[in-house]
Parts: structure tokens; C-alpha cells; sequence
């Protein structure tokens, strides 16, 4: 059973899917679906990055502000 929706696009997306349906002959319809099925197979189950360490470092202020100010590319 198909379902009907409404939704808003960025304006460049929209051109972009637009344009692209058009060069394959397909219909705007038949792009964001494929498009959203791809997206909805991936695995979306992986954490980020970020949320798998996050509270595995800790390290004060002083330390984090002295290794931010650090000159990477000096003479050393």
C-alpha cells in the first residue's frame, strides 16, 4: 500500500533530486523513494564516534587548554 506525504526540501536538494530524475527518466516520486530505502538499509545503527568515547577521557581544563594552545607547526 502506497501512502502520500508532505514534506519540505531544501531548495538545492530539491533542484538536484529534480534534475536527476529528469536525467534518468524517472520520476521525482521514484528518486526520493530509492533514495530513502538506501538510507533506511544502511546501517544506521552505528553510534558516532563521539558517543562511543564520550566520558572515556577525562582531563582537566588546564590540561586540554594546554595542549589546544600548542603550536603544532612551530620549530620543534
Amino acid at each position: 500500500m502506497r501512502r502520500k506525504i508532505g514534506t519540505t526540501l531544501d531548495a538545492a536538494l530539491y533542484r538536484r533530486a529534480k534534475e536527476t530524475a529528469r536525467r534518468q527518466g524517472r520520476g521525482l516520486n521514484e528518486v526520493i523513494e530509492e533514495a530513502l530505502a538506501r538510507f533506511l538499509a544502511a546501517d544506521t545503527s552505528r553510534v558516532s564516534i563521539a558517543a562511543q568515547t564520550r566520558g572515556s577521557f577525562t582531563v582537566s581544563e588546564r590540561a586540554l587548554r594546554t595542549v589546544l594552545s600548542e603550536d603544532l607547526y612551530g620549530p620543534d
